[in-house]
């Protein structure tokens, strides 16, 4: 069915090439079958579940349940690029830049000279670092080595001794939260300041007042973003354009 404000057109589609009507016809058992327990109390539930490569989590009741599976970094990318273009459209702009990280492995060396040239930071880095190890090493590892005044990030990922110094209690808080789940990772006090940065970062979350509105936000931004993904997915790939006349065959210059 498609309307606007003047117009309806309506078009009946048959599935299967005309199933037969009547008591031959396949059905399917929609019902609620059997209900819940009317003794019980029930309410909706939202989860966020972050697994591993190794990982598994099992839905109970699947009939239930609805699921959506963000396995690629592109659809995180479009999450989050969704979000920020709902409350700044200059933000978001500044975040698309970054969008060939979603599509690194498929770059050319030279595209990933010019990516970094432009967009070299901590957080380019260490993106590097975890995911192209020979480009780290050729392009990345060099440029580190030769800074002058080197930061906590350049440290950690020189391997350097000289991240021991950030163990001392001032120098330790002044790194963000991130940083400080970096230098816990690497220490080999794991009864000390790895539960003590665990616990920190536990109660630091806890004292974050919850915004349902912007839980919804990142719900209904998911589930479309899935929608979205599913039709690009199934869309067929567009027709290649006529040549012109006299260029039949001809192959296209960029």
């Amino acid at each position: 069915i498609a309307t606007d404000d003047d117009n309806t057109a309506l078009l009946n589609y048959v599935l299967n090439k005309g199933a037969p009507i009547g008591n031959d016809m396949p059905t399917s058992d929609i019902r609620l079958n059997p209900g819940f327990d009317p003794k019980s109390h029930y309410s909706p539930q939202r989860k966020i579940i972050c697994l591993n490569k190794e990982e598994s989590y099992t839905i109970e009741d699947f009939n239930a349940s609805e699921y959506i599976p963000f396995e690629k970094l592109s659809a995180l990318f479009d999450l989050y690029s969704g979000l920020t273009g709902e409350t700044d459209k200059e933000l978001q702009v500044e975040f698309e830049k970054f969008r060939p990280l979603t599509a690194w492995n498929t770059l050319s060396e030279s595209a990933k000279l010019d990516f970094y040239d432009k967009f070299m930071c901590n957080e380019v880095n260490y993106f590097i670092y975890k995911r192209d190890r020979q480009f780290f090493e050729n392009t990345v590892k060099p440029v580190l080595t030769n800074k002058l005044r080197k930061e906590f990030m350049d440290l950690f990922l020189l391997d350097s001794s000289e991240l021991a110094r950030y163990s001392d209690p001032y120098l330790f808080s002044t790194l963000n939260t991130f940083e400080q789940i970096l230098f816990a990772s690497q220490s080999k006090d794991k009864d000390g300041i790895v539960k003590a940065t665990i616990r920190s970062i536990e109660e630091s979350a806890a004292l974050i007042p919850r915004n349902p509105r912007y839980d919804d936000r990142i719900f209904a931004a998911g589930k479309y973003r899935n929608r979205v993904d599913l039709v690009a997915c199934d869309a067929p790939a567009p027709a290649p354009e006529p040549a012109a006349d006299g260029d039949a065959g001809a192959p296209e210059q960029k």
